[in-house]
């Protein structure tokens, strides 16, 4: 479903974010 797709979406790009605060 789309909506699958967009909750994925999200999650890596909040992880993403968590992994660029932590290398900071």
């Amino acid at each position: 479903m789309v909506c699958g797709v967009l909750i994925a979406m999200v999650l890596v790009a909040v992880i993403i974010v968590i992994l660029a605060v932590t290398i900071r």
